[in-house]
């Protein structure tokens, strides 16, 4: 009897065993065919690991980033007050998510929303980082092509009432707010 359950307990290991490396060969596999790139830093923001998306999307070889710091593909913070913004809402919360704009290696300006997330060991200290980014340059010009199509007349490409009404109204509240006259012509 103590035979049989001891055997129904390795049995138990086993398929936990299993279970966690099917788990975790799931996650790499995720990790390695995501579109959107990835990668984990130490708590210096050194770069440990790093999907093939990210070395496509920053255009930096794997051996040229690993051992880096992130701001070496990622250097969109330069606005101060962003920066400040930046650090203020990851040290609080642990997570901050943004569009920043990067150069890429080729020296044009991409748009990219990034997620950075803090990993916290059990005792709360930050172990890791983990940056998630997409470029988003394409979304951001077809919002500037609907904007343009919304606000401007189709045949003439004059601004339409649309544009002036929102003008207008830009052009009242700060007047108020200032406390100055506003003339219209």
């Amino acid at each position: 009897d103590s035979l049989s359950s001891r055997t129904l307990e390795l049995m138990r290991e086993i398929t936990q065993r299993q279970m966690a490396e099917a788990k975790i060969r799931l996650a790499a596999n995720v990790f390695d065919n995501t579109l959107d790139a990835i990668c984990i830093t130490d708590p210096d923001f050194k770069i440990i690991e790093a999907n093939p998306s990210f070395c496509e999307i920053t255009e930096f070889s794997m051996e040229e980033i690993i051992g880096n710091d992130l701001s070496l593909p990622k250097s969109g913070l330069k606005e101060k007050k962003q920066a400040e913004d930046f650090w203020n809402t990851l040290n609080d919360s642990g997570h901050w998510s943004g569009i920043i704009k990067n150069r890429r290696r080729t020296g044009e300006l991409e748009a990219e929303w990034l997620t950075l997330s803090a990993v916290k060991t059990e005792e709360g200290a930050i172990s890791n980082y983990v940056a998630v980014f997409s470029n988003v340059s394409h979304l951001i010009q077809q919002q500037a092509i609907l904007e343009k199509i919304a606000y401007h007349d189709a045949l003439t490409g004059l601004p339409n009432r649309l544009l002036l009404k929102d003008r207008m109204s830009l052009a009242i509240a700060r007047s108020e707010r200032t406390k100055t006259s506003l003339g219209i012509c």
